[in-house]
């Protein structure tokens, strides 16, 4: 996951820096001027700090002005808040890269074209009841929205789940006869990343194979992961497997199974989507 972001990340600031060597360089005047980017964190993990710190090099390299904010009440009307408050600037930006978020996207891309703003959105696909406004592909409706980088987070659900299952027998954690007990960790409501991989996770766990026994939000905080894994793990001893829908998530699961006295890797299996070190 974080392997396909930054290259994708790369290629679109080194086009946004190409353009506007290009557009520069004829006018001496204007030789100075450089892009400026701005990109909206959706949240302050470990994660996205990655991303960003990637993009913060890139920029450099290419001498591209950036800036990064990071939404910290991990909301999509908070992030919507983000986004206008950096788009009320006297100094605009010329370029926004944003993750989509239910319900508000459409709205952030309209309000950005009305300010003369162009929008790079990835890391989740279009949800089908946002095309309808915004289009199925960039520039499709809006000129402004200049490009997406989707990913299939539901294979990335199922894959996670099938490799939790795998794991679990190798283990020899449950009898070759029975399902492997899964509890799940997901992101919060409004992303269609949380609900794209629990998808996953729902058609990987039909009970032959693995069972899930409960899912629960934990907004993608380490620290809730680790207080509801706690209460998890008392509720259903016998769990053999935690899938949680970030590498974030999955740390917290890891530390609330050893103060329970679990051995992750040896009486229980953790996984979680991202590939964070």
């Amino acid at each position: 996951m974080v392997l396909r972001v930054v290259l994708m990340i790369s290629l679109f600031l080194g086009t946004v820096g190409r353009v506007a060597h290009a557009d520069t360089l004829p006018n001496p005047s204007a030789s100075d001027t450089l892009p400026n980017v701005v990109f909206l964190s959706p949240d302050t993990s470990r994660f996205w700090h990655m991303v960003a710190g990637f993009m913060e090099q890139v920029a450099a390299d290419l001498e591209v002005e950036f800036d990064v904010l990071f939404d910290e009440g991990r909301h999509r009307l908070s992030y919507l808040k983000l986004v206008q408050q950096v788009l009320s600037r006297e100094e605009k930006p010329d370029y926004l890269i944003i993750m989509w978020k239910e319900q508000v996207t459409a709205q952030i891309l309209d309000y950005a074209r009305r300010q003369s703003v162009k929008v790079f959105s990835f890391n989740t696909a279009v949800p089908e009841a946002a095309r309808e406004k915004v289009g199925s592909a960039p520039r499709e409706k809006l000129e402004n929205w200049i490009g997406h980088l989707g990913v299939d987070n539901v294979s990335g659900g199922q894959i996670l789940a099938r490799m939790l299952d795998q794991r679990a027998r190798a283990l020899n954690l449950v009898r070759s006869d029975e399902p492997v007990p899964v509890v799940a960790l997901t992101g919060t409501l409004d992303s269609s990343a949380a609900r794209d991989r629990s998808l996953g996770l729902l058609e990987a766990t039909d009970g032959t194979g693995s069972e899930l026994l409960q899912s629960v939000r934990a907004d993608w905080s380490e620290q809730e992961a680790r207080d509801k894994t706690s209460v998890l793990l008392r509720r259903y001893p016998n769990t053999a497997a935690i899938w949680s829908a970030s590498d974030g998530m999955a740390f917290g699961a890891m530390d609330a199974a050893r103060r329970a006295g679990l051995r992750p890797g040896n009486d229980l299996v953790v996984a979680g989507i991202d590939w964070e070190p």
